[in-house]
């Protein structure tokens, strides 16, 4: 159930994605907004690879969270009553509130990323001058082999 509302999920953003898409074409023939347009546009473009990666990055404390809630209900015993409908109800927000995280943070800093590429600042500096990318990249001394 849960990936059928994944899907219907991802398949609403995609058409949402698609119409503004469509509406930045329509002001573009404007010479004025053709700029914004184009910003606009670059910023839903890359808001999927960063929410894609962001979802990625999440599934490995999504599932630490899902163990850890099956370790302590092992742990805890058997429940009952409203204690039980409490647990579930906590170990159900704390995943879906990780995941629900990670998915706004990809499409912020994916967005981000885009508008600033489609304004035409190379990949890489687009990259770091992302506050939630730019450390972790710095740590790993992440490097492209051609700047864009």
């Amino acid at each position: 159930m849960q990936i059928i509302a994944y899907f219907t999920i991802l398949f609403i953003y995609v058409c949402i994605a698609c119409i503004a898409v469509a509406l930045c074409l329509i002001v573009a023939v404007s010479s004025s907004r053709r700029n914004i347009a184009k910003r606009i546009a670059g910023g839903i473009v890359g808001s999927f690879p960063g929410v894609f990666l962001f979802q990625a990055l999440s599934m490995p404390f999504v599932i630490a969270a899902l163990l850890l809630c099956l370790g302590l209900n092992q742990v805890i015993g058997e429940l009952s009553g409203a204690s039980q409908v409490i647990y579930a109800t906590l170990a159900l927000l704390s995943t879906f509130g990780l995941f629900t995280v990670a998915s706004i943070t990809g499409f912020i800093v994916g967005w981000g990323v885009g508008y600033r590429v489609a304004s035409g600042i190379a990949l890489k500096t687009a990259i770091q001058s992302s506050r939630v990318l730019a450390y972790p990249l710095h740590l790993t001394r992440w490097k492209f082999k051609n700047e864009v």
